[in-house]
């Protein structure tokens, strides 16, 4: 295929490109797991730049035991300059993406300079596919939906770390000095620093393993085997490896792990295949419906014939295996991209007990599967024009679906509306348009967003795999509007938060509750939010935000100073790694006198106090 266009013109076009169909879409406002992470995150909103704030962003999100620090500092840096104007936020999103797609560039140009034919057009083959990555649909999460920076700022590292070491691996058979440090350098500091934004970053050496097997085969100089590239695999990858399997299992083999969720291990590792062969579809030849944000209306393989596709999936997936390791001499592209694209799955689509989907799990691993398609369609020449339409069918298509999906995300009803059409099985996403609705109600007795908001609860509460927070906001609209609240909604409540595992989500409903009762908006029965509590704190072990939340409840609004510092003392043992737990417990106990069993609450809140991160909210307790 000949190419009208230089590659620096293919990405100077893919780049103005992306900037358009994501302009839109800068506008709204944030979602979801934005709130936890940013919006109610009050440490990454400092206003100064000192030690003490940075590390307390540093070490404040929520989403993992690891905390994400890089991550978290990006947020908090962005705080500083433009406060928490999502704009910005995603504007630093979508810079970091196309940073992304220019790295993507370059290991795609040099990857094919290793297995394509010896021409020029593998560079602009490669321009063609970082443009094909930048502006496919199923990555527009990884840039608009604000908490993804973690893993684009990840896989930043990732880019880097692989192109370091091909550089590094092709001086080592050139002959020059520096390739094996480069190497070294490349895959180490490139895992250390993007796993400080997500542990998606830790399948770095898997990668760089899988390019060695495929690209450069452990080659020396000398044509013989480099012993250099194998002990240095052994050493980043197999070494660690073993024992960190070995402690994973340890936990994720616990019934406790998968106390929140719907499923068991073994039906995630059933239902996985299904979802990874799904993901191709989405990646390559999306539709509307496929993207669709929310997904927590799959449905889980129980067995190999429950639902019948999952017995075909797991043969299918097996297939693709076979296929990477019989393509891996003749097609040696088209087996890497896919050993990429199946690599990239390993970490969240296995053991860990993980929500079965996300999209933007395909940031890298979508780059595998471009790897196999673009090359194979610019390239044969006795199929030049059908290739060449087919291509551009496919441009199209991506490019029109992240524009339009983009432009939704313009307003948070669009949006919300948007999803709501795409997901009609989805709870989330029903519940999502709901809550837009009541948030532009503003509770107002009258207004038609109120209106349209409790039908869309009352449906959204009735689907099969609905959590208990359609009913909380049922409950909670209803009181602060001035409305009855039905006793059908409570019992409800009660009955998910007691009969279903206590997820997240299902914690959040019976907190929101506690919110609005504790600050005088909602006026509750008490005898129904003890029945509540009581409910959601029949599962073992006991949540710690659930006991926290009773523990302040109980302290504030039932009087029972008792019954509260009983719970607070039972949240900081489930969580003794949580500060705020050990805070509200230090005032509770200093309220009550009991001096000896503050200091002892005060000595392991002091061992938690890493950087100073901890010193302006310990300014704020009372003097012993």
């Amino acid at each position: 295929m000949k190419f009208t266009l230089t590659p620096a013109s293919i990405l100077a076009l893919a780049l103005a490109l992306t900037a358009l169909v994501y302009w839109p879409g800068l506008s709204g406002g944030y979602i979801f797991d934005d709130f936890p992470n940013i919006v109610d995150n009050t440490a990454i909103q400092a206003d100064s730049l000192n030690l003490e704030s940075m590390s307390a962003a540093a070490l404040s999100s929520p989403s993992s035991i690891f905390k994400r620090p890089l991550a978290s500092l990006s947020f908090a840096a962005n705080h500083l300059l433009t406060g928490l104007d999502p704009y910005w936020m995603k504007l630093t999103n979508l810079l970091i993406h196309m940073i992304n797609g220019l790295l993507a560039y370059g290991l795609a140009k040099i990857l094919l300079s290793q297995l394509g034919p010896k021409s020029r057009n593998h560079r602009h083959i490669a321009a063609l596919i970082a443009f094909a990555w930048l502006v496919l649909p199923i990555n527009l999460t990884a840039v608009l939906y604000v908490v993804q920076r973690m893993e684009s700022l990840a896989h930043l590292f990732v880019f880097m770390g692989l192109l370091g070491y091909c550089h590094g691996r092709i001086r080592m058979l050139d002959g020059r000095n520096g390739g094996t440090i480069i190497c070294s350098f490349s895959v180490i500091a490139g895992t250390a620093l993007g796993l400080l934004a997500k542990e998606s970053a830790i399948l770095l050496p898997l990668y760089a393993a899988l390019v060695e097997c495929f690209v450069f085969r452990f080659q020396h100089p000398d044509h013989g085997l480099d012993r250099r590239v194998i002990v240095f695999f052994l050493l980043v990858l197999i070494a660690p490896m073993v024992p960190g399997l070995l402690w994973l299992f340890s936990h994720v083999a616990t019934p406790s792990a998968w106390a929140a969720r719907d499923f068991t291990l073994i039906e995630r590792l059933l239902s996985e295949p299904r979802i990874i062969l799904s993901y191709i579809k989405w990646t390559l030849l999306p539709s509307i419906g496929d993207l669709s944000f929310y997904h927590d209306d799959v449905i889980v393989s129980r067995s190999l014939l429950q639902p019948w596709t999952t017995a075909p999936a797991l043969v299918a997936l097996s297939a693709l295996v076979a296929a990477t390791l019989l393509l891996r001499r003749k097609q040696p592209l088209i087996a890497l991209g896919l050993a990429l694209y199946l690599g990239a799955h390993t970490l969240t689509a296995t053991i860990l007990p993980l929500e079965l989907i996300y999209e933007h799990r395909n940031y890298f691993a979508s780059f595998g599967l471009l790897l196999c398609v673009v090359p194979t369609l610019v390239r044969p020449p006795s199929l030049a024009t059908p290739a060449k339409l087919l291509l551009a069918i496919l441009f199209a298509l991506w490019i029109g679906l992240t524009a339009w999906t983009s432009w939704t995300w313009r307003h948070p009803i669009t949006l919300a509306q948007e999803y709501a059409v795409r997901a009609p099985h989805s709870p989330r996403a029903q519940y999502a348009l709901a809550q837009s609705y009541l948030i532009a109600s503003n509770y107002a007795p009258e207004s038609p967003y109120l209106k349209a908001a409790w039908p869309i609860l009352e449906q959204a509460a009735a689907l099969p795999k609905a959590s208990a927070l359609p009913e909380s906001a049922l409950i909670f609209s209803a009181s602060k509007a001035g409305h009855p609240i039905a006793p059908d909604w409570w019992a409800s409540l009660d009955r998910k938060l007691r009969d279903r595992p206590l997820s997240q989500e299902n914690a959040s409903a019976v907190m929101s509750l506690a919110r609005c009762a504790r600050s005088g908006q909602c006026n509750l029965p008490e005898e129904r939010m003890i029945e509540t509590f009581l409910a959601a704190l029949v599962h073992s072990p006991p949540s710690a935000r659930v006991l926290a939340a009773y523990g302040d409840y109980a302290w504030n609004v039932l009087q029972d100073r008792a019954l509260a510092i009983k719970l607070a003392q039972d949240a900081v043992e489930q969580a003794p790694a949580e500060p705020e737990y050990l805070i509200t417990l230090i005032k509770m106990q200093r309220v009550l006198g009991l001096d000896s069993e503050a200091e002892k609450t005060w000595k392991q809140l002091i061992a938690l106090n890493l950087g100073g991160r901890l010193n302006a909210r310990l300014q704020t307790l009372p003097p012993n």
